[in-house]
């Protein structure tokens, strides 16, 4: 990857600012993965609070 980074920043400015907006990129996927894996965590952590007193009164009636 830093070969072609290299070779790309060598052609022409056109082709570094492609490279810089590349890179931004990828950081910006990086980023919205880790806000996307913490969102659904979330998402599942809300579902299961709301959910697991309904389950938790179930095994009650059940053990009495």
């Amino acid at each position: 990857m830093t070969n072609i980074v290299e070779r790309l920043r060598s052609i022409s400015p056109e082709n570094h600012q492609l490279l810089t907006r590349c890179e931004d990129t990828d950081t910006m996927l990086i980023k919205n993965f880790i806000l996307d894996v913490i969102a659904q965590g979330m998402a599942f952590f809300l579902t299961f609070q709301r959910h697991a007193p309904l389950f938790l009164k179930q095994n009650e009636d059940f053990f009495y």
